[in-house]
């Protein structure tokens, strides 16, 4: 059967599963909406039902048809719980492309998540793992979540989960006591699709999109929720654990969070005593910040603790002293209290890892997810990563640079950025010298260097065993056999941190012999790779991250060889977009200089063509190969 027949069958069978749920809806054979999809959302509805700041209900029906394996994803269910919502009801269903029932799902046939050593939490999932031999199918789920003991986050409207997925229908509902009342924002649609109304002193909107065709898969597209229709829905009042409050505001948002952490910066006596034996004789609040930063580093270690409404408020401050470990809330806290008690001034700020600005117009808890300490020194501003204090004292790692965050203090909230760093000083770099024999083996000197977002997770290799790194090496080099010999690093955690590592490699296939010649790698640590072919007629914009690569090579012309070959210089250069290559001869050797440059930023779809062409010329550069000749 072909594709479009096969999908015909199921879009027909949709209808039939969801009248035979008495929830129909028309679903129409819409052959466009079958084009490149692995999986087609037939129909999902989202009911909301509000009753106080303190109760509600969460309906959710989902009817998606898979029809490859690309799709089985789609197929799958999952739910999160803590407690604050608790799953009341669930349901399943799998038809084959006849429309026939050939599993029933039931609530005890879902698993649930296990826990983790490294998590303190009272979070959990259920989720069922759908295994399908044939395809396509349809699977409907129906379950209902009950909020409890406080109303403050309600689930996003995001129906399209996946690239390759179409949708027919989509509706979301909500509906709230005027005196709690409801929020939204809009991504990628109209709010034309909306529906509001307010009557007998209740609040309802009803969000509803139709007909959205697949999206395929392209490199450099960003993420999903920058294309795809989707909203974010709060409401106006909140509750958690009794503790009432309000997204009137970030301010009113930031009054509830600094209430939340209240009487929880308190340090036992000992503590105390220990935070003036480390900055009593510092001369500086900077010294005195520095001393407290390498002080947490050494004596607490990160867990995550989302226990209740231990997911928003911090540990208390002497709990942390006590069980050397919290998570970025209780770190944070703790950093904070040892700081005040050294005289210091410091503010618990609440930030996204993910998200780099904040919606002023909407707030709401769901786009923070990390926190960090903040020291606001006289003409200088410190941002101290609680969590992993072995970054260097006072450097704004990449998850956050440049990141707005709001910052929690006796005033409430207030809406901060984060500093950043030029992309210019973020790069990395590798430089050898390869000393060649007759016979194509050779000796190479490494030196490599990392600095910036670069350096973080550069830094890391110091804790390889020796045997991962010369894997590593292997693997992202063009040596397979060498050997490696005298590794060596430096960690320079001042300024601008970088990470350096040193070694020998000895390598006796590093250039291949021909008769005569010797056929040398321009660049083995970049070469390799194949060339791009991106997509024709594009017609979304390209997201570029930046990434910065200048090499300097190296290499020994032996002694009774002449070089009878050298590639040309190559240069591609545009606003995104700078690549060089040069290669020449000085004093017997042969000094290869490569520089690759991607700037970030949000392009448009026109700059395909160019951006295809740049990759492969640095391909070309870095697979090309010097040719010696024996006298």
């Amino acid at each position: 059967m072909g594709r479009f027949s096969l999908t015909a069958c199921v879009l027909m069978l949709a209808g039939v599963a969801l009248h035979a749920q008495g929830q129909f809806v028309v679903v129409a054979t819409n052959f466009a909406l079958a084009e490149g999809a692995n999986s087609i959302v037939l129909n999902e509805q989202t009911g909301v039902k509000i009753t106080s700041v303190e109760k509600g209900t969460v309906k959710y029906v989902r009817t998606v048809a898979v029809l490859s394996r690309k799709g089985a994803d789609a197929g799958l269910f999952s739910c999160g719980c803590d407690k604050f919502t608790e799953l009341a009801n669930f349901k399943g269903t799998v038809y084959d492309v006849l429309g026939k029932e050939v599993r029933s799902i039931s609530r005890r046939d879902l698993e649930r998540t296990a826990y983790s050593p490294d998590l303190a939490s009272d979070s959990y999932a259920y989720f069922y793992n759908l295994q399908m031999p044939d395809y396509p199918y349809v699977v409907t789920y129906e379950w209902e979540i009950d909020l409890k003991n406080g109303v403050a986050f309600l689930p996003s409207f995001f129906p399209i989960e996946d690239y390759e997925q179409s949708l027919i229908h989509a509706e979301y509902s909500v509906t709230a006591p005027a005196e709690v009342g409801c929020r939204y924002k809009l991504f990628n649609m109209p709010d034309s699709l909306v529906e509001k109304t307010n009557a007998n002193g209740i609040e309802s909107i009803t969000i509803a999109i139709d007909s959205v065709e697949a999206i395929e898969k392209v490199p450099y597209a960003g993420g999903l929720d920058l294309i795809v229709p989707h909203a974010l829905i709060a409401p106006r009042t909140f509750a958690l654990d009794k503790k009432e409050g309000t997204f009137e505001s970030w301010k009113t948002m930031g009054e509830w969070f600094y209430k939340l952490g209240l009487g929880r910066d308190e340090l036992d006596s000992k503590t105390k005593e220990l935070v003036h034996e480390l900055t009593d004789t510092c001369r500086t609040n900077r010294e005195k910040a520095k001393a407290l930063y390498e002080h947490l580093a050494k004596t607490t270690r990160y867990v995550n603790i989302s226990l209740g409404i231990g997911g928003l408020q911090p540990a208390k401050a002497s709990d942390v002293a006590k069980w050397g470990f919290g998570d970025c809330k209780g770190l944070s806290n703790y950093m904070c209290a040892m700081l005040r008690e050294a005289g210091v001034a410091a503010r618990y700020v609440l930030i996204s890892t993910k998200q780099k600005d904040l919606y002023h117009d909407f707030p709401s808890h769901g786009q923070m997810n990390h926190v960090v300490a903040e020291v606001p020194l006289e003409g200088d501003t410190i941002w101290l990563e609680c969590t992993a204090p072995t970054l260097p004292f006072g450097y704004v790692h990449s998850d956050i640079a440049g990141h707005e965050a709001l910052e929690i203090s006796e005033n409430g909230g207030r809406i901060v950025r984060l500093p950043s760093y030029p992309d210019s000083l973020s790069m990395t770099s590798k430089n050898y010298h390869a000393v060649i024999d007759s016979d194509g083996s050779a000796t190479l000197k490494v030196e490599e260097r990392y600095t910036l977002d670069n350096y973080e997770w550069s830094s890391e290799y110091a804790k390889f065993p020796y045997a991962e790194f010369v894997k590593r090496t292997r693997r992202q080099s063009c040596i397979s056999d060498g050997e490696i010999d005298s590794l060596a690093y430096d960690d320079i955690k001042t300024g601008i941190p970088e990470f350096r590592m040193s070694y020998v490699v000895e390598s006796s296939r590093f250039a291949r012999r021909s008769g005569s010649r010797l056929f040398v790698p321009l660049n083995v640590f970049r070469s390799g790779n194949d060339k791009i072919s991106l997509e024709k007629n594009r017609k979304r914009p390209f997201v570029l991250t930046h990434d910065m690569r200048n090499d300097t090579i190296t290499v020994a012309i032996p002694s009774n060889y002449v070089v009878e070959s050298m590639p040309a210089d190559k240069a591609v250069r545009n606003e995104f977009f700078d690549f060089t290559s040069k290669c020449m001869v000085e004093d017997g050797n042969i000094v290869i200089v490569q520089r690759f440059w991607v700037k970030r930023g949000k392009y448009p779809a026109e700059i395909a063509a160019s951006f295809e062409e740049g990759l492969n010329a640095a391909t070309d550069a870095y697979n090309d190969r010097i040719i010696l000749k024996r006298k």
